[in-house]
């Protein structure tokens, strides 16, 4: 099998590891996402036609994601790549792993930013309650001073 790497949030094209045989017209590609082991089950996303023209990919039912078939390579998003062979040949199949980094990054990030602002705010709360404190503090050593001198 193979493996990509992307970042979160990024659009990730797979080529279709399966290695076609020279001179094989294959009939169509299905790309699968497979459960985790020990099940492994084949849940079905797309499938391109390669014998018409037009090559329109059909999603499986209970697949929504906007989903692009390159006409240079049989591309999508543990994934199994199915090339289906015309008779007398032999399918071909393989694994590719996409592995995401980052998932977190932008909650991580924002998480940050809220914890700081709060920080500042408590500081500035803070700053304010001293200020005052201080400011009451001299209102009454001149409020007594001005009450001695009378």
């Amino acid at each position: 099998s193979s493996e990509l790497g992307q970042s979160a949030g990024e659009d990730a094209v797979l080529r279709c590891p399966a290695e076609a045989q020279p001179g094989v017209r294959y009939c169509s590609v299905i790309w699968y996402k497979v459960s985790e082991a020990p099940s492994r089950k084949l849940s079905g996303l797309v499938m391109k036609n390669l014998t018409q023209s037009n090559g329109t990919v059909q999603r499986y039912k209970g697949f929504v994601r906007e989903v692009q078939i390159l006409e240079d390579s049989q591309s999508l998003l543990l994934y199994l790549c199915f090339l289906s062979a015309p008779v007398g040949h032999q399918n071909q199949e393989k694994e590719i792993h996409l592995a995401v980094y980052g998932e977190c990054t932008a909650m991580k990030t924002l998480f940050m930013v809220l914890a700081i602002t709060l920080l500042i705010v408590a500081m500035l709360m803070l700053y304010c309650s001293y200020v005052s404190t201080l400011f009451c503090l001299f209102c009454v050593v001149v409020c007594s001073l001005h009450n001695e001198s009378q």
